[in-house]
């Protein structure tokens, strides 16, 4: 069989390709999800005046452009980290 106009084989052609590009995407982000795991909520120390902290701290790898320097403060089940710009990570 063969067609007068190439553009329908194209067209079709293109189709195909977009509409595997979106079912690896979909199978790409399932295997993604699997892998999260819940985390449980913070608990903060009991000690609200005066925690354990370690101030001028650069996170490495960092989050955003540039140097991203904060407070890192330990709490019963974990650490946090204050962004001395913005953000909690």
């Amino acid at each position: 069989f063969r067609s007068r106009d190439q553009r329908n084989l194209n067209h079709q052609f293109r189709l195909i390709k977009e509409l595997q590009k979106r079912v690896r995407k979909r199978q790409k982000e399932r295997e993604e999800a699997a892998d999260l795991v819940e985390q449980v909520d913070l608990v903060l120390t009991q000690d609200t005046r005066n925690p354990i902290r370690l101030t001028d701290i650069s996170m490495k790898p960092a989050i955003s452009k540039g140097k991203c320097v904060g407070t890192l403060q330990a709490h019963q089940n974990g650490f946090r980290f204050r962004s001395n710009r913005a953000g909690t990570f």
